[in-house]
């Protein structure tokens, strides 16, 4: 099922999960190239603690996005190059979190795909035992362990685990909706006639 939604840009599963699960648009990727695609493992901590984080990083599995509410704040750092590395190491798919990270150079050169509100050099303390494997708010968006998250240039959604399915048939049917206007684009029709069914100027109708 994960290798299936890897093949989907975030926009086109927008097009099928919405609002409801589209986090806030200031989670970016450290940078523009990085994508994750896996289940979320969820923790939660307070700003600027990263003992939760080194413990979930003991606890994820192969595969699992480390999802961590540490705050909402940029001025929240939890995440360094070091954690990277100990990520890469055990086969994790990447880092989402609410707040920011650090080492910036070398967390890129690592290459696990992290996506946060910012870069921060603030360091951390170490004393909250966290809380794991609960729902967690990122970006306005529930995320419960073992949701599977899709986080690109674009923004990150969030697929419910009890929809999978639904919303894997769906975004199979947007993007041949997305591949047959492309194709009558480059074969010379209009995109305003394809989106609305007319040429006219001024139409009320909804874009695709």
């Amino acid at each position: 099922m994960l290798a299936d939604f890897d093949e989907f840009a975030t926009a086109t599963l927008y097009e099928v999960v919405g609002d409801d699960g589209l986090l806030d648009p200031t989670i970016r990727p450290v940078v523009p190239n990085m994508r994750l695609c896996g289940r979320a493992f969820t923790v939660r901590t307070k700003p600027n603690d990263s003992l939760p984080i080194l413990k979930a990083l003991e606890l994820a599995e192969m595969g699992d996005v480390i999802v961590a509410e540490t705050g909402n704040t940029v001025f929240s750092t939890v995440w360094g190059a070091s954690s990277s590395r100990m990520a890469v190491r055990k086969g994790l798919a990447g880092f989402l979190c609410d707040g920011a990270v650090r080492d910036f150079h070398d967390l890129v050169a690592v290459g696990l795909p992290v996506f946060c509100r910012g870069i921060y050099a603030k360091g951390t303390s170490k004393e909250y035992p966290g809380e794991f494997g609960i729902p967690v708010r990122i970006g306005g968006v529930e995320i419960h362990k073992g949701d599977i998250v899709v986080a690109d240039a674009d923004g990150v959604i969030r697929i419910l685990r009890s929809l999978e399915e639904t919303t894997l048939k769906l975004a199979k049917e947007q993007r041949e909706r997305e591949r047959r206007r492309d194709e009558r684009i480059d074969q010379g029709e209009s995109l305003l006639f394809i989106v609305m069914g007319s040429t006219t100027i001024g139409s009320t109708r909804e874009s695709d």
